[in-house]
């Protein structure tokens, strides 16, 4: 991550990325976390409106943005006291952008400084990442995530009864705002698995699609996209995911019989889900 001295990171400080899902994002979110801070995501296409909502309940001290969002967070800079230090992904951004503000990859090729030891040790109840709910309930809020549910989250899906990850394994990551994106990189790490990370902008199409082109063995699904697979089954036939081996489905409940639709007349293949 960037050294002390360009990005003023300091325990404890909250890095909120809004921008895509990538290597480089990957990347800032892990070196947050070595150096003790705390990690939040926003979608890439989040509103004016909702960044600055969301600004008042997260209190960021970093903000890490692309070339869509950069001129606005400059301005949210401006307006929040806690917001000290505004970023860009990578430099394709920049060079978009035509200006030479320092972003996380250009960070990643210098050498960094010794005035930090990483990885800064930090508590088991020490806040790791703040997932903002979807506010269909009301106002969005950040749900605290701590170094101990972290490490929870990877063990219990590390269990060789529940997702069994190999290295020869390939598992498709969401977005890294949603708690399964994040378990997903994290499970892939732990493993040695390979890891597929999709950008913000994909259709449910392009998700199966990509499944087939990319051999991927494991998925975090939604019931929304399973829901699609069975309407449009008549797309799919029944080996087009035969590499896929694990399905799992978090966000809402997943009813007896879609299930049954989906492992029986789709994913024959499919071992657990």
């Amino acid at each position: 991550m960037l050294s002390k001295v360009e990005c003023k990171l300091i325990k404890g400080d909250i890095v909120c990325f809004i921008t895509n899902n990538n290597d480089i994002h990957a990347i800032g979110l892990l070196g947050v976390l070595a150096a003790g801070g705390v990690y939040c995501s926003l979608p890439r296409h989040t509103t004016q409106t909702e960044i600055s909502s969301n600004m008042m309940t997260i209190k960021p001290t970093i903000l890490i943005g692309n070339s869509d969002n950069f001129t606005l967070l400059t301005k949210m800079g401006q307006q929040f006291d806690c917001i000290k230090t505004i970023l860009l992904l990578n430099e394709f951004c920049a060079n978009k952008l035509h200006i030479k503000s320092q972003s996380i990859e250009r960070a990643l090729e210098l050498i960094r400084d010794n005035d930090i030891e990483l990885p800064v040790m930090s508590g088991l109840s020490d806040m790791a990442t703040l997932v903002m709910s979807s506010g269909s309930s009301g106002t969005p809020k950040a749900i605290i995530r701590t170094n101990r549910n972290l490490l929870a989250i990877v063990a219990i899906t590390q269990h060789p009864e529940i997702c069994p990850l190999r290295a020869d394994d390939i598992m498709l990551s969401t977005g890294f705002n949603h708690m399964c994106g994040q378990r997903s990189l994290f499970s892939s790490l732990t493993s040695g698995a390979q890891l597929v990370v999709w950008g913000d902008d994909h259709s449910n199409e392009a998700i199966f699609d990509g499944i087939h082109d990319m051999n991927v063995t494991n998925i975090f699904t939604v019931p929304t996209e399973l829901n699609f697979l069975i309407k449009n089954q008549h797309k799919y036939n029944k080996t087009y995911l035969k590499t896929l081996r694990d399905v799992f489905c978090g966000g809402a409940f997943l009813s007896q019989h879609i299930y049954q639709q989906i492992y029986l007349e789709i994913i024959m293949t499919v071992a657990k889900m």
